[in-house]
């Protein structure tokens, strides 16, 4: 949903500085972790969540974003 939402924009006319682009790795880990600790926030005996708790989760991240 959010990957859906970032292609369907037009690219930005700006270049990354050396220093955001290698620092990008880390942003995104802890954005994946951030989602995966929500996941256990909602809803924490769940194991391996379905499309219901990924539509809640990602509902939350994009009132974030």
């Amino acid at each position: 949903m959010i990957l859906e939402q970032i292609a369907a924009r037009p690219p930005l006319d700006l270049a990354l500085s050396d220093d955001t682009a290698a620092r990008l790795p880390l942003i995104v880990g802890g954005l994946s972790l951030a989602l995966a600790r929500a996941f256990t926030i909602i809803e924490p005996k769940i194991k391996n969540p379905g499309p219901n708790e990924w539509e809640r989760v990602s509902r939350i991240f994009n009132l974030l974003l």
